[in-house]
């Protein structure tokens, strides 16, 4: 499509939205790869985005050096793209570090701080005047404890940077902290709230909310 934007999407998992970028942007849309990644993506995946080009990022690799490798690549290709996509939540601060090296439209840091830190998201959603459940930083047994003893069992124990509920464990007392590794993430504990939970999903441009998806 001449003339039209080309979009570098990461691709870090087969997902529907890669399906659907992959089978609408066909001419359009280059993919970023990441080498640790690899085993996340299957044969079958890989064959069905073989039309798309491709940019492997070494494992182990200098992120200022791949960025400069990633620059003379996509000079080679019909047309460089001009426009960054990363849906990979856990992949977000390597790869908005790499759109920055590359002089790609990129998440500053803050910006990825609170899409990755759940506590700084909640505490920015304070500033805000937005309502949260109470929470609190915690790196032991007996910080979760004293917490509980505050606002009550059970809390909800999940790591900073986790995603879609992956290590959120329900604590209903002190002996469901058996077996659970307080010193291998930064972790946050918060008040349980009972009832029916809503999710809203929006599209935000400049400030304006263009669509929303309850």
């Amino acid at each position: 499509m001449s003339g039209a934007e080309v979009l570098l999407m990461v691709d870090d998992r087969p997902s529907s939205f890669t399906r659907y970028a992959a089978r609408e942007l066909a001419g359009r849309l280059v993919l970023l790869r990441f080498a640790d990644t690899r085993p996340d993506l299957p044969e079958d995946h890989l064959r069905e985005t073989a039309h798309l080009p491709a940019f492997w990022v070494r494992e182990d690799a200098a992120p200022a050096e791949e960025a400069r490798r990633y620059r003379e690549w996509a000079a080679g290709l019909p047309a460089a793209p001009t426009r960054f996509c990363n849906p990979s939540e856990p992949r977000q601060a390597a790869a908005q570090r790499f759109a920055r090296l590359a002089g790609l439209p990129h998440l500053t840091e803050r910006q990825v701080a609170l899409v990755r830190d759940k506590a700084a998201m909640k505490d920015c959603f304070r500033e805000l005047g937005l309502r949260t459940a109470e929470f609190e930083r915690v790196g032991s047994a007996a910080g979760i404890e004293r917490f509980a003893g505050r606002h009550g069992w059970p809390v909800v124990l999940k790591p900073v940077d986790s995603f879609a509920c992956v290590d959120t464990h329900r604590l209903d007392g002190p002996d469901d902290l058996a077996g659970i590794d307080l010193a291998a993430r930064d972790w946050m504990v918060e008040a349980y709230l009972g009832g029916t939970e809503w999710e809203v999903c929006a599209i935000i441009l400049g400030g304006e909310v263009l669509d929303a998806w309850p």
